[in-house]
This record gives structure tokens, C-alpha cells and sequence, in this order.
């Protein structure tokens, strides 16, 4: 989807401070909270890292420019909620339980749990019969596909259409781009390197690297 959380290499929005080694972790008490809250939660099956990024994605662009970071996860997850039916509106609105269990909703996590979670969910997917043979390898030059997608993308706007080369192979994964709308879809899964004297053309002669992890569909061959 191309909107205002695609914000790579676009101007406007200042520098990116990064010497700010005195900056807390948490810049008020409900960051932390809500911080807790998405750790500790049980998760519905469809809950996925994709179909969260495009769920924030859906929010108004002046809006998710206001809205403070973990204040835009707190809205996701209030949409998710209602979304699965283990929530109502009114429920997230006042605050307060109508009193009713939804169906299907697993056991609450223990406090021992919390820690292991995220191992839990992070999966990694070997190689299995009838994955499609990879259609580039380490090497090859390609260029990223022109596209203006509806739905959730992991190729961003600031590398469409330029050339890249292929400098790592991780198999073949599922699609960020499907399974953010719940399509069980698998493609092979590279990293390309770009110059990003390519990629902004006021960079040229400098020698940096923009690395990203693309899928097939994301690519075509070099011309």
C-alpha cells in the first residue's frame, strides 16, 4: 500500500536524530504499559506481523503522523481485537468488559510464558517438496517491479524501478504482501543490494549500500 508510513527517502519530515544516547526507552508510563500489554496477550492465529504493519497502515495520513508510536499499536490492536470478535467498539471505547467470553479464545499466557513468546512465534521455514525453484541467484542483476499496490508491500517506493543486485538467497518464505490479507502464498526470498547513488541521484559517487529482503514477485530482470 503506498502511503504516509512509506516515508523511505521521501524529504520533509528533518534529519533522523541518532545521538540521542540519553533518550529513555519509554517517554511516558502508558508507552510501557502498552509495550507489556502486546508482549503478554494471548494472540488470535491470524495475528500476524504482516497483517499488523498493514492494519496501522489503514490509518488516515495525519492521523499516523500524530498518533505517538506505541499509540498507533494500541489502535491496531483495538482493530484486530474487534476484528476477530474478541472485542467490541464498545468495549475499547469504555473500557469495561461486557461480560461475555468469546468463543474459541485460548488460555491466558502465564508470567512465565511472556518471556518465551516471541521464540515461539518466530518460525523458521526450511526447505519442503514443491517449493518453485528460485528464479535468481546470488549475483544476478535485477531491477525492482513499478507497482502501486491497494494492499500491504514490503518492496518500498524509494527502490521501485532501480537496479539492484542479488547478494543473498534465505529459501523460500511466505509473502508479507499475502499473508497481511490472510493468503497462505510462498515465494523465494533474496537480498538485493542497491547503490544508493542510484537511488537518489544527488548521491552520486558515494559508496553506500542499501540492503533489502525481497521477494520474486518483487523483482524483474535487469535490462
Amino acid at each position: 500500500m503506498d502511503g504516509i508510513h512509506d516515508m523511505g527517502g521521501k524529504l520533509g519530515f528533518r534529519p533522523i536524530d541518532v545521538t540521542g544516547d540519553e533518550e529513555p526507552t519509554f517517554h511516558a508510563e502508558w508507552e510501557a504499559r502498552m509495550w507489556g500489554m502486546t508482549r503478554a496477550w494471548t494472540r488470535h492465529p491470524t495475528w500476524t506481523a504482516p497483517k499488523f504493519r498493514h492494519t496501522r497502515e489503514l490509518e488516515y495520513p495525519h492521523i499516523y503522523l500524530d498518533r505517538p508510536y506505541l499509540d498507533q499499536w494500541y489502535k491496531a490492536y483495538a482493530c484486530m481485537l474487534v476484528a476477530v470478535g474478541w472485542a467490541t467498539a464498545e468495549e475499547i471505547a469504555t473500557g469495561r468488559s461486557d461480560g461475555s467470553k468469546p468463543q474459541g479464545l485460548p488460555p491466558p499466557q502465564t508470567a512465565e510464558d511472556v518471556p518465551n513468546a516471541k521464540f515461539r512465534t518466530a518460525k523458521i521455514r526450511g526447505p519442503q517438496l514443491g517449493d518453485p525453484e528460485p528464479r535468481y541467484q546470488i549475483g544476478d542483476k535485477v531491477k525492482a517491479c513499478v507497482i502501486s499496490p491497494t494492499g500491504h508491500t514490503r518492496l518500498p517506493a524509494y527502490v521501485r524501478g532501480h537496479p539492484g543486485e542479488i547478494v543473498g538467497y534465505h529459501g523460500v518464505q511466505p509473502l508479507d504482501d499475502a499473508t497481511a490479507h490472510n493468503i497462505d502464498r510462498m515465494e523465494p526470498l533474496y537480498t538485493v543490494r542497491f547503490l544508493l547513488s542510484e537511488l537518489f541521484p544527488e548521491r552520486a559517487g558515494c559508496a553506500d549500500r542499501v540492503h533489502l529482503d525481497l521477494w520474486e514477485s518483487h523483482l524483474a530482470d535487469a535490462t
